[in-house]
């Protein structure tokens, strides 16, 4: 019988009926919550032990007895016979009903189920309760008009109890009472006993959403906003008439420690459930996630400024999680409440505390110097607070027009170029020295670091997509930073992953395209910093980024002497006559060529003159097609009326005047017609031998018919008048 699970003598119907009255009620859950697991399970097994050493009673009957000889009875459904062995005995065991009251021995077989589940929850329940008690009793202390003493031994004695039993602090929702006790007891002027009464708020609340939402819908959220504030000028004299005074250094101290367990609480707000985090931000929570972010410059500090400063980065980020509010209105709220200014100073910290361990190399281990930071402690923040911050900082940078003017404000757009380029800065300060500020590339540190830049990069990037915020980024020296990140991936050596090398081109070419584009001024800077080689090679290389390369290359020609020049240095006007064979883009070439000309005219000549160089303008002249053409004559007139050593050069060539008569025949386009009149007559006028150029190319009947055409335009009609007015003056005919 040993061998046999004792349940399994028990009928099959039984057990279910047994099982079916344990159906879970609500309400009997929370009856139920101060019993403590371990005393269960400690009941259990006393239970447990005491039923193995107590005999099973059993029934005899013959073995030779017939079934026939059980009487039918609907109440013995679930009876069943079992033979042991050879033997001559057979052990029934019936259910509750058919035995009840027949025998002692038919009792311990009806019992037989229930002793196996009745623990000893008695016992369990008195002890918890008990402790409920004493701890609803110790919460009736916390009253301000009890002696100071007696009420840090209660916060003493509440904290042992709690220590001792967790399920203490749910049992506290269904006491009356507690609630008030608590709002109470927030009413210390002490700060000693002030801090003993939030440690044990923080016990009560960790994990107890419940109750911490009742807490909240009763008001403490204000409270404790008020106590978080730096110095908390709510116990100051004159402050909701207390009276207090910190003039004491102990009291200072515990004014800190006032102030960090108030913030412990708002990271529960923040963290528990949506609801107590909307109350928070409903009761001006914002601003004291921004005032978190202050740094003390008392190095007795640290400790607690980095334990808020890790609760307001936290909280920031909760903030933004809300589905109820727009990202773009909580920028708002905390640009206004100053959260950038702040926000930039620990991220500075953070680049600086991660950048020198997160290094490629050994050749690349920064000085291990003191650095110029405030926490100077290097393992108070991680990676994935890095990208944390930086999420941060792209939300923002996301915002409209209001937000990015707050985001383009010196100190946060310095903080940010500072981190991107070309690494982390990094500071050594020695005792006689001033400040030298090192630096690391960006492509000696890891995937997961550049990563991160990568974001900072596109906040700029969305930045520059605001025409409000091109100067402001200008002058914090976005431009030099950008380029010179974007010279720095051509490097050679240790670097960055493809991929890694790919999107940081991608992103700076993009924002250069955004900051360079119209505004001269940014143009030229942009030359002066560097960017031509860069972005030359993007082009010859057919990058996807040739898109935003050659509008900021073909603009450089038009922008200044310093823009024209660096393009010189560069051999720039080789690669805008190859650009000509690129009908995307030969248009903007010859734009660039044209306007060259006009300012550095002998220097642009003689590299135009080169006849490799002037047949690609007349090969790209002949295959331009009609919207193409009609682009493409303004600046190729603008280049044959500025130089006539080049008008002569073309004027030579069989194959452009041919080109220009053809289609002077074949398109009726006035504005075309126009153009092309005007090139021919620059062309005759600056030919050595007009005569010969007449009977070379009969020009007299196709201009006399423009003239004479009823159907042209006046404009066009007047330019062909005068030139048929040329020919016949050279031809001598009056």
């Amino acid at each position: 019988m040993n061998s046999w699970d004792r349940s399994s003598l028990i009928p099959a119907q039984s057990r279910i009926a047994k099982l079916q009255q344990f159906v879970e009620d609500p309400e009997e859950d929370l009856a139920f919550d101060d019993i403590d697991e371990n005393q269960l399970l400690q009941a259990a097994a006393k239970q447990q032990r005491a039923l193995e050493t107590e005999p099973i009673p059993a029934t005899v009957v013959p073995a030779k007895m017939s079934l026939n000889d059980f009487k039918e009875d609907e109440d013995m459904d679930g009876s069943f016979e079992f033979a042991e062995g050879q033997g001559n005995l057979v052990l029934r065991v019936g259910n509750r009903g058919s035995n009840a009251g027949s025998s002692p021995s038919g009792s311990a077989q009806e019992n037989l189920f229930d002793d196996e589940l009745d623990f000893d929850y008695s016992t369990a329940r008195d002890t918890n309760q008990k402790a409920t008690a004493r701890v609803v009793q110790l919460l009736s202390l916390l009253d301000p008009s009890m002696e100071d003493q007696v009420i840090l031994d209660a916060c003493n004695k509440l904290e042992e109890l709690f220590d001792q039993n967790v399920t203490l602090r749910r049992d506290l929702m269904s006491q009356g009472g507690v609630v008030p006790n608590i709002m109470e007891a927030l009413e210390m002027k002490k700060m000693d006993v002030l801090h003993a009464v939030l440690r044990v708020i923080n016990i009560i609340v960790e994990g107890n959403k419940k109750f911490q939402e009742n807490l909240a819908l009763v008001g403490l959220v204000p409270v404790i906003i008020k106590l978080t504030k730096q110095h908390n000028p709510y116990y100051l004299p004159g402050g909701s008439g207390r009276g207090f005074r910190m003039g004491i250094p102990e009291d200072n101290e515990f004014s800190i420690a006032v102030r960090m367990e108030a913030a412990k609480f708002v990271r529960q707000c923040c963290k528990t459930s949506s609801l107590t985090l909307q109350m928070f931000i409903a009761c001006g929570g914002l601003p004291v996630l921004v005032d978190f972010l202050t740094l003390d410059d008392k190095p007795s500090n640290l400790d607690c400024d980095v334990d808020l400063l890790h609760i307001a980065l936290d909280g920031i980020f909760s903030v933004f999680s809300i589905q109820t509010i727009p990202k773009n209105d909580i920028c708002r709220l905390f640009v206004k409440a100053g959260l950038l200014k702040k926000f930039v100073v620990v991220f500075s910290e953070i680049i600086v505390s991660l950048s020198a361990s997160d290094t490629r190399g050994p050749e690349n281990h920064a000085p291990s110097a003191k650095k110029s930071t405030k926490t100077n402690v290097s393992t108070q923040w991680t990676m994935k607070e890095l990208h944390k911050t930086c999420d941060i900082f792209v939300l923002f940078s996301q915002g409209d027009a209001v937000v990015k003017e707050h985001m383009c404000d010196g100190a946060v757009l310095e903080g940010l170029l500072e981190a991107i380029h070309p690494g982390a800065p990094l500071f050594s300060i020695g005792e006689d020295q001033p400040k030298r500020k090192q630096t690391l590339p960006l492509i000696r540190h890891s995937d997961e670091f550049v990563s991160a830049m990568l974001k900072l990069l596109k906040c700029i990037r969305n930045l520059s997509m605001e025409p409000l915020t091109l100067e402001k980024l200008d002058r914090t020296g976005a431009i030099p930073t950008l380029v010179r990140l974007l010279n720095e991936q051509e490097t050679e050596g240790l670097s960055i992953s493809d991929v890694k090398r790919k999107e940081v081109e991608n992103i700076v070419l993009q924002s250069m395209f955004y900051l360079c584009r119209i505004n001269r001024n940014r143009q030229t800077h942009a030359a002066q910093a560097g960017v031509i080689p860069s972005l030359i090679k993007v082009v010859k290389n057919s990058s996807p980024l040739k898109q935003f390369a050659l509008p900021i290359l073909c603009d450089l020609a038009h922008a200044s002497p310093t823009a024209r020049a660096h393009l010189w240095t560069y051999d720039s006007v080789t690669l805008f006559l190859e650009l000509l064979e690129d009908k995307y883009w030969q248009i903007d070439a010859i734009k660039s060529i044209s306007v060259w000309l006009v300012h550095d005219t002998v220097k642009m000549e003689n590299v135009l003159l080169v006849p490799e160089n002037l047949m690609k303008i007349m090969v790209c002249f002949r295959n331009a097609l009609d919207t193409e053409l009609e682009n493409l004559l303004e600046p190729l007139l603008e280049i044959m009326s500025r130089s006539v050593r080049l008008n002569q050069a073309l004027g030579r060539s069989g194959m452009f005047v041919t080109e220009i008569l053809k289609r002077l025949r074949l398109i009726p386009k006035a504005i075309v017609r126009k153009n092309l009149l005007k090139m021919l007559k620059s062309l005759f006028e600056s030919h050595t031998s007009p005569i010969q150029f007449l009977v070379e190319y009969n020009l007299r009947p196709i201009v006399y018919a423009l003239a004479q055409d009823e159907n042209s335009m006046i404009l066009v009609k007047e330019i062909a008048s005068q030139l048929l007015q040329a020919i016949l003056v050279a031809a001598g005919v009056f």
